[in-house]
């Protein structure tokens, strides 16, 4: 496979990281084995006392790394990292977010840019919200070819790095907002659908 969806999972040994395992099997990992196009590889950031939880034990298609000097996820943003993936296409997620079935195959018909980056839909139980922003280079949600690792730069930052990009509208990717996700919340500008 040439193409790698990437989910940051690296947590301490903490009640955090079993509640966000218990979110990515029942609402990101679903998303995932619903695709159109089966054509990617699911690659797990994780601790490595937790390797143990997403190597073939999850589902057969999810492999995990551990690499050292990775800080544990415990703020709103996480510092940029680098590591050295084989996938020419690399594309980041949270653990607790989930995509449409169609997502892989829209990534795949838009090679012809380096990056795209895709507007989210806030979902908060049954209500969803379009996040309102005047600009989504800017999105968490973004695909990378041919770049280096996706979490070598901050989202904020990728398309500085990058000749072409790309937005593709909203329905592809949807953040949960819970009480455990800090950084994600309902606010004044998100419109409701």
């Amino acid at each position: 496979m040439n193409h790698a969806v990437i989910i940051r999972m690296h947590y301490p040994e903490c009640e955090a990281f079993y509640k966000r395992l218990e979110l990515f099997r029942s609402v990101c990992l679903p998303s995932f084995e619903a695709q159109t196009d089966k054509d990617f590889d699911i690659v797990v950031v994780c601790n490595e006392i937790h390797k143990h939880h997403f190597d073939y034990s999850i589902h057969p298609d999810v492999r995990s790394f551990y690499g050292d000097g990775l800080r544990d996820i415990k703020s709103k943003s996480v510092a940029p990292f680098d590591y050295e993936l084989p996938h020419v296409i690399q594309t980041r997620l949270d653990s607790d977010d989930f995509v449409s079935p169609d997502f892989i195959e829209t990534i795949h018909a838009n090679q012809d840019v380096d990056m795209l980056c895709f507007k989210p839909i806030k979902v908060k139980g049954k209500d969803r919200y379009r996040v309102i922003a005047p600009d989504y280079k800017v999105s968490q949600f973004l695909s990378v070819k041919g770049k280096g690792f996706i979490y070598k730069y901050g989202h904020r930052s990728w398309w500085k790095h990058v000749d072409t990009w790309k937005v593709i509208d909203f329905g592809y990717c949807f953040l949960s907002v819970h009480n455990g996700n800090a950084s994600t919340k309902i606010r004044g500008s998100d419109e409701r659908i």
